[in-house]
């Protein structure tokens, strides 16, 4: 006799109750099982990678700072990449950094905290102070960084006069500061960077409205946009260890309001991010902006990600200095299962420390009533502690 039939005679002479029981604890056990398989060969896998392509770190090296941010040879720009690539198992994406995860769960004043506290009101946009008042075409300062964040991880970065935006969700729900017509007719976007194939990343309704913008997406998302009608060349696939660069042309303006149109560069580099991604792989960038006779710019976006110390030293080893770094803080910042997916206020001030930056942005806090007991301590902390 199969095992199927022998599962089936068995449930037919079960009572009614007990066959319910029996199928239950059958989807249970299955999952059990599969899970418990799934973390057997992570870890080993893990443990074999570790093995095999051991990566120093910062404490190891003994170096200043200037001597470790970015001066990775190529025989660790190899074990690096080789340690940290993605790790496909059952149609998912697993965690291939240790995630440094305060036990928030075990408080007791639970995720909702206070009620009586009210969400800080949401302060308007001045799209015209970000590309210029004189004039008709939009032009942005030709020289530094602006960050400007909108809502969840959609970000408003500019370097040297180019315009980037990250994760565009622009939704009723979003509450951004700005509508996206706002941008594109006040302003000008060149750049669209997405971490992730998911809805929460991207809102799909956008792309009619940015015709002439270059898009990096994570790899699997070029047919959707170009069934959105998107050009094929304006669409860069990337994933983890990829690099692109782009030049561009695009008008900036001096502190005395002329403007004229410059040359530019754009370095973009997909890095892993720590915690699980599903079944699309989620990435971080590094971004970096080039102009003649200027200090590169480079900013780092973290997307959905947990902290890994290895990692985040790995990817400053390679990458760094940073002038610029935005970090997902949890809704919450702690509680189980937010803190799979993002990280804690300590966790983006780590962050600051393992790449020896200059500002960390915290984002996606204080975006519902989950946040609202440790949104004032967590942005103090990052303050005090980068």
């Amino acid at each position: 006799m199969s095992l199927e039939a022998a599962a089936t005679q068995l449930a037919r002479c079960l009572p009614p109750w007990r066959k319910s029981a029996f199928v239950l604890g059958s989807i249970i056990g299955v999952w059990t099982g599969a899970w418990c398989l799934q973390e057997l060969t992570r870890v080993w896998t893990l443990s074999a990678r570790r093995r095999r392509h051991p990566v120093r770190s910062r404490t190891q090296a003994a170096c200043t700072d200037s001597a470790w941010l970015g001066h990775a040879d190529e025989q660790e720009r190899h074990h690096i990449i080789a340690r940290f690539r993605p790790l496909l198992l059952f149609g998912r994406y697993l965690d291939v950094a240790p995630a440094k995860r305060p036990r928030a769960w075990l408080s007791r004043r639970g995720r909702a905290g206070p009620a009586d506290r009210a969400l800080e009101a949401q302060h308007p946009l001045s799209v015209a102070q970000l590309w210029g008042t004189h004039g008709r075409t939009a032009a942005a300062l030709g020289r530094g960084c602006s960050y400007t964040w909108l809502a969840q991880d959609t970000c408003l970065i500019q370097m040297h006069g180019l315009t980037l935006l990250t994760d565009p969700v622009f939704h009723a729900r979003s509450r951004t500061p700005c509508t996206l017509s706002e941008l594109v007719e006040k302003g000008r976007v060149d750049v669209i960077v997405v971490t992730r194939h998911h809805a929460a990343h991207l809102d799909l309704s956008i792309v009619p409205h940015v015709p002439h913008t270059r898009w990096i997406v994570p790899r699997g998302m070029r047919t959707q946009l170009m069934r959105r009608g998107v050009d094929a060349a304006q669409i860069t696939e990337l994933t983890w260890w990829d690099e692109t660069h782009m030049p561009f042309s695009v008008p900036v303006r001096d502190a005395t309001a002329s403007v004229r149109d410059v040359e530019r560069r754009l370095d973009v580099a997909a890095v892993p991010t720590g915690g699980r991604s599903g079944r699309a792989l989620s990435q971080s960038y590094v971004v970096r902006c080039a102009a003649r006779g200027q200090r590169t710019v480079s900013v780092f976006f973290g997307g959905d990600s947990t902290y890994s110390g290895a990692l985040y030293e790995a990817i400053g080893h390679m990458y760094g200095p940073f002038d610029v770094a935005s970090f997902p803080i949890s809704e919450g910042s702690g509680p189980w299962p937010c803190m799979d997916v993002h990280g804690a206020e300590r966790a983006a001030a780590d962050v600051g420390a393992a790449q020896r930056m200059g500002r960390v942005r915290g984002g996606r806090w204080g975006r519902d009533t989950s946040s609202v007991r440790v949104v004032p301590r967590g942005v103090t902390q990052i303050v005090a502690d980068v």
